[in-house]
Formats: structure tokens, C-alpha cells, sequence
């Protein structure tokens, strides 16, 4: 294997597989795949810092971060690499797990409480970010599966759940805004 380092990138320019060039590192292809490099990154700190205790199935996370690798081969192929089915089912049974602990939602919760719990509030809106990236990349791309904006979606939403749930275990209360 050759070095880490290839100094091809210097100029500001990388090699976009879409297009089979090299293509300045501002467009939309890098846009994209770089927030769901930073998403799974994000996750991976939460993954890292959750108590094993608390009542997290931290496989799911795990599970989320490779959703997210395919996520971007599903990309840089054009839509070759297939997503799963079964990862927006597993979300959904734990935001309703997490949810039936945690209560009913009645204002607006500011973001904060216990150091994970805020860090996943972090995570969830690099994940709102990024899926707005990828639905506007896919309104020109329309190879870009449905089940790609779908998943981004629900993991927004798993991780709010996640977070107020962090809070609950811990004995944070939640915050509210008056608006």
C-alpha cells in the first residue's frame, strides 16, 4: 500500500467517480459524501461515550455507521450498492422503545443535559444537514434510492429519541422553549 498522502488534492481538485475526472472538491458529489463521512463520525463518538448500562443497544449504532458506508458507495456507484430494508425497521422500534420510557413531547426541548445525550442532539443535526444534502443531490440524480432519504430521516429522528432518552436515564430534565 502506498502512502496516506498523494498530494493529488493540493490544487483543490479530487477525483469524483461519478464523473470519471478530477473535479474541484466544492461540488455537490464532495458536499454529500463528506456529511455523511462527518454523520458516521459523529455517531461513532456517540457510539463511544454511551454507558453500557444505560439501556442503548449500541449494535444498532454500529449498524447505523455501516448503513452509512454503503450509504456512500450507494453514491459513488451510482446506485449500485443496495441499502438495507431492515436498519429504518430497527430504528423504528427503538425510537418507539426509547419513546414509551421517555414520555410524551410537549414543547419544543431545547438541546442539552448529560454530555452524550448532547452530543447525539449534535449528531442529529449533522444527520438534518446531511439529509438535506442528499435530497438536494438527489433531485438531480435520480438514481439515488428512496430508501437513502428515508433512513436519513428516521436516524434524525432515533437520535433525538436517543438523546431525551440519555437525558431520562440520567435524571436530566428537558428543557423547553416558549415560542
Amino acid at each position: 500500500m502506498g502512502k496516506l498522502y498523494t498530494k493529488q488534492g493540493d490544487n483543490g481538485l479530487s477525483f469524483n467517480p461519478l464523473t470519471g475526472s478530477k473535479k474541484p472538491k466544492h461540488e455537490q458529489f464532495f458536499w454529500i459524501v463528506g456529511s455523511i463521512d462527518e454523520l458516521q463520525s459523529w455517531i461513532g463518538l456517540v457510539r463511544s461515550e454511551i454507558d453500557e448500562n444505560i439501556g442503548v443497544n449500541k449494535n444498532i449504532l454500529k449498524d447505523v455507521q455501516l448503513e452509512l458506508y454503503k450509504l456512500n458507495s450507494h453514491i459513488v456507484t451510482k446506485g449500485k450498492t443496495e441499502l438495507s430494508d431492515e436498519i429504518v425497521d430497527d430504528l423504528e422500534k427503538e425510537i418507539d422503545r426509547m419513546e414509551e420510557f421517555s414520555g410524551e413531547i410537549k414543547k419544543f426541548i431545547l438541546p442539552s443535559g448529560d454530555r452524550v445525550a448532547c452530543l447525539a442532539h449534535v449528531a442529529r443535526s449533522v444527520c438534518r444537514r446531511a439529509e438535506r444534502r442528499l435530497v438536494e443531490f438527489k433531485a438531480h440524480n435520480e438514481w439515488v434510492s428512496e430508501k437513502a432519504v428515508r433512513f436519513l430521516n428516521r436516524l434524525s429522528d432515533y437520535l433525538f429519541a436517543l438523546a431525551r432518552f440519555i437525558n431520562k436515564k440520567k435524571g436530566f430534565q428537558e428543557e423547553y422553549v416558549e415560542v
